[in-house]
């Protein structure tokens, strides 16, 4: 009795899952008349719609009209003209590929004869991400070719060989100096005006009074005319006196060669080596090799800080730290004596200089990023 019961349950779910299977087929199947009822009221309303239009717009035929022979023409045309500039697209970047090969690869660009140069802006070098081009690179080879033929320096056998390397490599590294040196200049804000390179030309005139023998030399020595000497001969001429000024004037600069002249002047007074040694060791005068001997002087004959302190030393006395546009001075005096009523001394001294211009610029090209495509 208990097994018919429940084959009954079982038999009473099975039932009623076939009824609900059942019944969700048959909901499905309404909803798919329902659709199909609805898309054929639809026809029929649009068909009794257009029966009931005016018979003007009966004429009309809203059917695509196949295209026309002269539209087929046009666009075979155009297609054509489409796979003509591609395929002179292909072929213009392909030469341009096989040209830059030859130009980084084996050299073509470094003899600066071909014109392709000077139209398509090929870099010879990178910058701090600053492009150098390949045709400012041959007008500065152009320009020291032409004035070492005319003045006689180098026969133009010679400049196409043996001495073509160095000029090369010499026009590159000034390309490269000049791009730090607008960079440092961007950095400070400096600029040169139109004005002070006129100014600085008319300078030059009042010297020659002779505008024509100038413009004459000019492209007789370096192919230039007026406007590219001042752009470029007095643009950068300028704008390096303008940087020299600053860096000198540069209170950051100063004070890291006053910090180090310091330092030095504790060891000089601590004793622990000659001062001459610490002059061979920490000086950046040319008497640095001589212990900073400077030999015997009389008055009127170094710049008036140094010599107004050096005439008040008694032998064996170091003065403290002297400024100069130079730098930092210490002065030790090591002898005095009289010759014909002339005070006479000799002194050695420890130059710790202010950063320069130079100095500057060689620590700016260790730090830029570089790229050369010649060698």
């Amino acid at each position: 009795m208990r097994i018919n019961k429940e084959k009954k349950i079982l038999a009473d779910e099975f039932m009623k899952d076939l009824k609900k299977g059942f019944d969700r087929w048959r909901r499905k199947f309404l909803r798919s008349v329902e659709e199909v009822q609805k898309k054929v009221k639809l026809e029929e309303i649009a068909k009794r719609g257009l029966e009931k239009m005016p018979p003007i717009f009966k004429k009309l035929n809203f059917q695509p009209k196949e295209k026309s022979p002269k539209f087929k023409r046009i666009r075979k045309i155009f297609k054509g003209f489409f796979i003509i500039i591609f395929i002179i697209t292909i072929i213009t970047v392909g030469g341009l590929i096989v040209f830059s090969v030859g130009v980084y690869g084996y050299g073509w660009g470094k003899n600066c004869s071909n014109r392709i140069m000077e139209i398509f802006p090929y870099p010879i070098a990178i910058v701090n991400y600053r492009w150098l081009k390949f045709s400012d690179y041959c007008d500065d080879f152009r320009t020291l070719t032409n004035f070492y033929e005319k003045e006689g320096l180098f026969s133009g056998k010679e400049i196409q060989g043996t001495l073509k390397d160095t000029i090369q490599n010499d026009i590159l590294e000034k390309m490269i100096g000049d791009e730090i040196a607008f960079g440092v200049a961007r950095k400070y804000g400096l600029k040169v005006t139109l004005q002070e390179i006129e100014e600085e030309f008319q300078k030059i005139m009042e010297k020659s009074e002779d505008k024509e023998q100038i413009e004459n030399n000019l492209k007789n020595l370096y192919n230039w005319d007026l406007a590219q000497f001042k752009e470029e001969v007095l643009k950068p001429l300028l704008l390096q006196r303008k940087l020299r000024k600053k860096i000198i004037e540069d209170e950051n600069f100063a004070l890291e060669a006053k910090n180090k002249a310091e330092e030095v002047l504790e060891m000089v007074r601590l004793g622990e080596k000659e001062f001459s040694e610490l002059a061979e060791e920490y000086s950046k005068d040319r008497s640095a090799s001589q212990g900073g001997d400077l030999g015997w002087f009389t008055q009127s004959t170094m710049i008036p800080e140094f010599e107004k302190v050096a005439f008040s030393l008694e032998p064996g006395e170091v003065s403290d730290l002297v400024e100069s546009l130079d730098g930092y001075h210490i002065i030790k005096v090591e002898e005095i004596k009289n010759v014909g009523g002339v005070k006479k001394i000799r002194a050695r001294h420890i130059l710790i200089k202010k950063k320069d211009l130079d100095t500057y610029f060689k620590e700016e090209k260790a730090r830029a990023r570089i790229w050369r495509f010649i060698r």
